[in-house]
């Protein structure tokens, strides 16, 4: 086998988990329908879960991975049956847990967030 052929397929498999998805986030039929309140919202609402989510490490902006952390979290909060979430604030990270940080030079673009998903009846909030 040719050695470029070979160093192409070291190459590959090296990296194979230096580019996380570029796709965007999308939110599902059910996400759209969360509302992200804030907390005094959801005060008289059945708690379901405390969420968190990562995005970066690929070729988009911080500001881009933050919207997608924003649908992530609420396609979780769909999944558990939550009607609310209240958001905590984007926070920028170095790297993201247990995946590729950029070579170890840091993630410029890497955002976690985390919230609290809550059921409340339909005449609340």
């Amino acid at each position: 086998m040719p050695k470029h052929i070979i160093a192409a397929i070291a190459l590959a498999s090296l990296c194979g988990g230096c580019v996380h998805s570029s796709k965007p986030t999308l939110l599902s039929k059910g996400a759209s329908q969360v509302e992200v309140v804030e907390s005094a919202a959801a005060a008289n609402c059945a708690f379901v879960a405390v969420l968190s989510v990562e995005s970066g490490a690929n070729f988009r902006s911080y500001e881009t991975n933050v919207d997608n952390a924003t649908n992530d979290i609420r396609n979780q909060a769909a999944r558990k049956g939550a009607t609310h979430l209240v958001l905590g604030d984007p926070e920028r990270l170095e790297r993201l847990h247990g995946k590729w940080d950029g070579g170890g030079s840091g993630c410029n673009n890497c955002v976690g967030l985390t919230g609290k998903a809550y059921r409340c009846r339909a005449s609340t909030p």
